[in-house]
């Protein structure tokens, strides 16, 4: 494989955030690479999360705003990038796509609050319906290997969080999942992956702490200092983590980037044993971890 280490920055309407030289090869290096450590960095995220600063937030309902999705970080990057070509089209989307994550956000958390682990592991079915929809709606072209990684990270994903009863949450949030991802591959066509998110995830977060605050949830300013401070790491995580999603997603197909994500559960098993020195089921993690694994060959070789 060779790599034309080509760097450049391009915040031109439809461009890419970095594009790294001009060969197929190197795009895949790079969309492979970029998913992966979007995985990689979101599991640091959770880990340091659970031993550094627990209790910021719950498991159990959805959380109020906080400043700890990385929205912050992408205001300056986003004036940067800004275009005034872009069409309006890409800024609907992303209001779009934050609406849809609002929603999947309070179905997700209604799920947890039945059953926490078959709610999870339904979620894992994102990339089938990515694989129903993208042909269609994206004109992707899919192939056999493309198919079959995308059930076997599908599948480790269910084993990895045990399946225990059917859970309609966990499969409509593989859905909303599914279709962000989509909206995002569709207005990243248009504009920048570093204005993008910023729209996505202000609208989100809007969105999730009206409703909170109707319903009587919230009892406090979601952005208190001492909130500020105790997120500012997992925020910064969370920021880093985005930008190398949604640079992927624009540089690549969405039905090879949204499996390759599923590299966050091994990448979870990795940290939560060796860090957090969780070793209960490590087993049935590990034979989910090689079926995603071999899932994550099959879409490198498609």
């Amino acid at each position: 494989m060779k790599f034309a280490w080509n760097v450049k920055f391009d915040v031109s309407p439809g461009a890419s955030f970095v594009c790294l030289g001009h060969t197929a090869d190197t795009k895949m290096f790079f969309h492979v690479g970029g998913t992966c450590s979007n995985g990689s960095v979101f599991q640091c995220h959770v880990v340091f999360h659970e031993q550094v600063a627990p209790g910021v937030d719950s498991s159990s309902q959805p959380h109020a705003p906080f400043p700890r999705d990385g929205s912050a970080f992408f205001v300056p990057l986003a004036i940067y990038a800004f275009d005034s070509r872009v069409p309006v089209q890409f800024y609907l989307l992303g209001v779009i796509a934050g609406l849809n994550e609002g929603i999947r956000i309070f179905v997700f958390f209604a799920g947890v609050r039945r059953d926490y682990y078959s709610t999870y592991s339904l979620t894992g079915l994102s990339p089938l319906f990515v694989l129903l929809m993208a042909p269609g709606i994206l004109q992707e072209k899919v192939n056999f290997l493309l198919v079959a990684g995308i059930f076997l990270t599908s599948a480790g994903g269910v084993i990895f969080y045990r399946l225990g009863r059917f859970m309609p949450h966990g499969l409509y949030c593989a859905f909303a999942s599914a279709l962000s991802g989509i909206i995002a591959k569709s207005a990243l066509r248009m504009g920048s992956p570093l204005v993008y998110p910023l729209i996505s995830f202000v609208t989100a977060s809007t969105f999730i702490y009206v409703i909170m605050r109707l319903r009587g949830m919230v009892e406090e300013p979601p952005f208190s200092r001492d909130k500020v401070f105790a997120t500012a790491p997992l925020s910064f995580l969370s920021f880093a983590a985005s930008v190398l999603n949604y640079t992927a997603i624009s540089l690549a197909p969405i039905t090879k980037v949204n499996p390759l994500i599923r590299t966050n559960l091994l990448f979870g098993f990795v940290f939560s044993y060796f860090i957090a020195g969780e070793k209960e089921n490590a087993m049935r993690r590990l034979i989910a971890g090689v079926l995603i694994f071999a899932g994550v060959l099959c879409i490198i070789k498609a």
